[in-house]
């Protein structure tokens, strides 16, 4: 997240200070408890899986066994 928050900063301020807002809000409790910071923590962990790189996707999928039983 801190990697991307310039950027996000840079894009909608106001989306910024939102997430500053309720990242204070939240403090030391769980993030699941706090909707905001649950929701933008699910979907920045989400986002991931479609930003990485081909190769990476690749590598992680099954194997294609062309003789295998069914």
């Amino acid at each position: 997240m801190a990697a991307i928050k310039p950027t996000i900063a840079a894009f909608d301020p106001a989306l910024s200070l939102r997430d500053d807002k309720e990242e204070a809000r939240a403090g030391n409790l769980d993030h699941r408890f706090n909707h905001w910071t649950a929701v933008r923590d699910a979907l920045m962990g989400n986002t991931q899986i479609f930003f990485r790189n081909k190769s990476d996707r690749q590598n992680t999928a099954k194997p294609h066994r062309s003789n295998e039983v069914l």
